[in-house]
């Protein structure tokens, strides 16, 4: 008996293995509505920083930084589509800019690499005084859409903010972007060095290629969040089973 019982415990054993080593990633959808605008952050009529929202579904509060320049925002309760970076690259359609990108012909790299530098620019916007998470606001919707952020600054004569995001001094009189000095720069050049499994990507549900009801965000998952919830799940998950087994081997061999 102590010889067959050995192979489905193994069995099992293995594929508990392999739940509890499996990465986090957040699916599905959720319900959030913005709180008030921040409106003590604003520039050249613009809300920029990170924005206070509310998860409706359970009414906890979340934070969440816009990445979408084209859209406005909206104050309404609304469904959003979740996707975690680790799982960006199988869900990379079901992203704003993702579909945007790929159908005008852009590769899947390239587009991972920009979601990869608005989020290096949205973890470098956490903690910077107003002045400065207001430049990393445009720089982040520079990223997706470099020429109407440029225009934008352009029309309010806006050349400090021009200079410090595009770089180069050139006071938002060239439409050449992202020169050195600038911080649209940096996050070209250090975005791959970032860990960004504490954001995830909110995506509302209708968007098409011209436009959404509302904005895409990355929520700001707090330390101790969804993914390590989900590995203390797992642990308590793994331990129960392979004890279980354990126990099972044991009153089996006995008999």
């Amino acid at each position: 008996m102590r010889n067959t019982i050995r192979i489905p415990v193994f069995g099992m054993l293995l594929v508990v293995a392999l739940f509890c080593l499996a990465p986090a990633a957040v699916a599905g959808n959720v319900h959030m509505a913005l709180n008030d605008p921040p409106s003590n952050n604003i520039m050249d009529n613009v809300y920029v920083g990170p924005y206070n929202a509310t998860n409706t579904d359970t009414g906890s509060s979340m934070q969440v930084i816009c990445d979408d320049f084209r859209d406005e925002s909206n104050y309404n309760t609304y469904t959003y589509t979740q996707t975690s970076f680790s799982n960006l690259g199988s869900s990379l359609g079901s992203t704003l800019w993702g579909s945007t990108l790929m159908h005008q012909g852009y590769g899947q790299s390239y587009i991972m690499g920009l979601y990869e530098q608005a989020a290096w620019l949205a973890e470098g916007m956490l903690g910077l005084s107003s002045g400065a998470q207001a430049n990393y606001a445009f720089a982040l919707w520079a990223v997706f859409d470099p020429t109407d952020v440029l225009n934008y600054l352009r029309s309010f004569g806006d050349t400090n903010a021009c200079n410090a995001i595009f770089g180069g001094h050139q006071n938002c009189s060239s439409s050449s972007v992202a020169q050195a000095g600038g911080i649209l720069y940096n996050a070209q050049q250090n975005y791959m060095n970032g860990d960004y499994s504490n954001l995830v990507i909110l995506t509302p549900t209708g968007c098409t290629l011209t436009g959404c009801q509302v904005q895409e965000f990355f929520e700001i998952v707090p330390e101790g969040g969804t993914a390590l919830m989900y590995l203390l799940l797992a642990g308590v998950v793994c331990f129960g089973v392979i004890r279980q087994s354990r126990r099972s081997e044991h009153l089996m061999t006995s008999v």
